[in-house]
């Protein structure tokens, strides 16, 4: 089935090349023999001989992410004149393994202060791993990748990298490659063999085929014919009450609304006609897909004119965006492709036939949820259950020393956070209230749950957060030397008390049961 014929996806670009690349170099370690700072975590590492000479061989154990870390020895290094980070990487064993590297600022913690990439690594060969830098005016910025072999990385502070490490993330099984030669570039730029304008006006990669390409207009009209056709051919289950409950199943209580029952020890939704039901969801229904334009120009084939009668509508101007976008400041023109497209297949009524036509689409492959993030205007007209969202406007204190990804936790033990939990969820809870495909709602996104367990006792004395979980600590332990020792810290008042650095099982599973 093509149903995907005119969206225009991404994919995440490896950081493979050929090793025998040569560009001016930098080098950090040769790894033909052991650096001294070196430290093994989860992992042996030995000196071998390679067909390229000595080799740092390293066996990777069975855990999450076994690693070899090389600190710089003395202090940080100054990368600024370099354009990327690259590593050789040999495979001794008979299937492809996937190899990382993270390159740090002081304070790394896997998310923040560092940065990461990718590469696999062929059997029996040797591979290049290479991350670029993000620069603060990439020629491609905005972009996780670029055409050809590469990886952007996210921005650093590269005047101060304190260090490098080499990881496997979460192997299934040992597994042992050969690292070699740990060097910096500089002057190879990031997609500089890539020929602009490289994007088409369907918003495609023009400098490649592949089946399915859109070449010309027309074939939208027999694409369209195709997946009407293949659509009909597979419909909806028929073994489906009006909800998309398994008919064939247990018969339990009716109530008009979706809800949950343990049924023979196990627990399910339950559609409001009494069958059990299995949500598969589809998030994102909806055309709002665009791209930034603004300090882009030279990249498209084609973009219509802001006046332009039949596209000039799809621009927008975007602002506040959250990262990868600090070259035009946050903020620019945006086009969809995907709603130009649509508004050729399916003319000035595109929003309401795309609409409908992606309720056949979802029956046909399998779908019966519209999950999180639809358009209203899918959710007020949809035949298919659903989850509405909610974006929480809370006005109360956050932990202010937990520093998530996307912002800091919410203080749940301030006095006025329900309150304004309540607030924020009222209008759409009004909305719905009497719509029975309702599946739930579907509040905020991706909170930094795990900053909770450091970032609570990190804040002031004063977070609300904080207060009561010392008053927990205090009931368990009773004194705080009891505490220091159970915990392995030295605090000399409850104030003092943080997060030990060396975490003891017994204060990672105090620090986890007050985070959930």
């Amino acid at each position: 089935m093509q149903a995907n014929w005119f969206i225009l996806t991404g994919c995440l670009l490896l950081a493979a090349t050929s090793a025998s690349e040569a560009q001016p170099e930098k080098t950090i370690h040769s790894l033909r023999t052991i650096p001294a700072e070196m430290i093994r975590n989860n992992t042996c590492a030995n000196i071998v001989d390679s067909n390229r000479g000595k080799a740092l061989e390293v066996r990777f154990s069975k855990v999450d992410y076994p690693n070899v870390y090389f600190p710089h020895p003395h202090g940080v290094w100054d990368w600024s004149d370099s354009t990327g980070f690259a590593i050789d990487i040999y495979n001794p064993d008979d299937t492809a393994q996937i190899v990382s590297v993270r390159l740090d600022n002081q304070g790394a913690d896997g998310t923040s202060f560092c940065t990461y990439g990718t590469a696999t690594a062929e059997p029996k060969a040797w591979t290049t791993l290479k991350l670029y830098f993000s620069t603060a005016k990439p020629v491609f910025w905005g972009m996780r990748g670029i055409p050809g072999a590469s990886s952007l990385a996210k921005p650093i502070d590269l005047p101060r990298v304190t260090a490098f490490q080499v990881y496997l993330d979460h192997p299934d099984t040992e597994r042992t490659v050969l690292l070699s030669n740990a060097r910096v570039f500089g002057a190879e730029q990031p997609g500089s063999d890539v020929k602009l304008p490289f994007v088409d006006r369907y918003g495609q990669y023009k400098h490649d085929t592949w089946p399915g390409k859109l070449s010309d207009e027309s074939e939208f009209a027999s694409a369209t014919k195709a997946e009407q056709a293949d659509m009909k051919k597979h419909p909806a289950s028929a073994d489906r009450d009006a909800y998309g409950g398994l008919l064939n199943g247990p018969k339990l209580k009716a109530t008009g609304w979706f809800r949950a029952e343990k049924v023979s020890g196990r627990w399910w939704l339950v559609t409001p006609d009494g069958h059990v039901f299995f949500s598969l969801g589809m998030d994102c229904i909806n055309p709002w897909q665009t791209t930034f334009v603004t300090q882009r120009e030279k990249w498209f084939d084609w973009l219509p004119a802001a006046d332009d009668p039949r596209f000039g509508f799809i621009y927008s101007d975007v602002g506040s965006t959250h990262s990868m976008a600090e070259t035009i400041g946050g903020k620019g023109r945006a086009f969809s492709f995907y709603m130009a497209n649509l508004k050729r297949i399916y003319g000035d009524d595109w929003m309401q036939k795309w609409r409908d036509n992606a309720y056949v689409r979802l029956k046909s492959w399998g779908f019966n949820t519209i999950a999180n993030w639809a358009h209203p205007d899918v959710m007020d007209n949809s035949p298919i259950p659903f989850t509405a969202s909610v974006h929480m406007n809370i006005q109360t204190r956050y932990i202010e020393g937990a520093k998530g990804y996307w912002g800091r936790m919410y203080d749940v033990y301030d006095p006025g956070f329900a309150e304004s939990v309540d607030r924020s969820i009222a209008p759409i809870v009004q909305k719905y209230k009497s719509e029975p495909k309702l599946l739930g709602y579907f509040v905020d996104n991706e909170l930094s749950w795990e900053t909770i367990d450091r970032g609570t006792l990190a804040s002031p004395v004063d977070q609300p957060c904080r207060i009561e979980f010392i008053k927990k600590l205090q009931v368990k332990y009773s004194t705080l030397d009891a505490l220091n020792k159970a915990w392995g810290t030295s605090a000399n008042n409850w104030d003092e008390l943080r997060a030990p650095e060396n975490m003891t099982d017994t204060a990672g599973e105090d620090l986890a049961s007050f985070g959930y």
